[in-house]
């Protein structure tokens, strides 16, 4: 395993980017992907903003459920937490995840880079991957929590809408992520793919 630039999944809204995020996530999940060709299993850990019961995540919103779950993750971990302050990785178990929790947008985003800066130390048997998708439809969404580069064991992917200001901002950056684009399918393949599932 080696280390990687994060990757952005960019298309046009309505081309399935969500369904290929949360179907990855479920390969994930149920130990059908390893972490390239090393055998070491994958974790993930999964956010979407694409939610018909929450009408707009925050930012910090979205890192504290990251949060969580990868505190999951690593419950089998033997070595000491990240903390801050006084605050364990593994205290972030609230069974209401948009309860605001005691931490500012800095500290979660400091808490976050740390936690897939020493994943590898932390849990060397298991890779994460961190998906969060619908980065564009995160109210007051900053992007300095998403890193330039990311260690062995450490994969994080989010998708945006390809017309939207946080795929200019990120492609703007230096090095910029590994970009993967969902084409758009014609109307007439869309309506034969949904007539097959009905």
């Amino acid at each position: 395993t080696v280390a990687a630039e994060p990757l952005l999944l960019i298309g046009r809204r309505g081309t399935g980017m969500s369904y290929i995020l949360s179907k990855l996530h479920s390969r994930i999940t149920a130990n059908e992907l390893f972490m390239s060709d090393s055998q070491v299993p994958l974790k993930s850990a999964f956010v979407t903003t694409d939610c018909a019961s929450i009408t707009q995540l925050h930012l910090n919103d979205v890192m504290t459920l990251l949060l969580c779950q990868i505190g999951d993750v690593l419950q089998g971990s033997v070595v000491p937490k990240p903390k801050i302050g006084n605050l364990n990785l593994l205290a972030i178990q609230d069974p209401c995840p948009l309860k605001p929790l005691p931490l500012g947008y800095y500290k979660l985003r400091n808490l976050l880079l740390l936690v897939l800066r020493t994943m590898s130390i932390r849990q060397p048997a298991i890779g994460l991957c961190a998906i969060v998708d619908g980065i564009d439809r995160i109210s007051d969404c900053l992007f300095d929590w998403i890193p330039l580069g990311l260690p062995p064991h450490a994969r994080l992917i989010v998708g945006a809408a390809e017309d939207s200001d946080a795929v200019v901002q990120l492609l703007a950056r230096d090095p910029p992520p590994i970009v993967v684009e969902v084409p758009a399918l014609p109307m007439v393949l869309r309506k034969a793919m949904i007539s097959r599932v009905l």
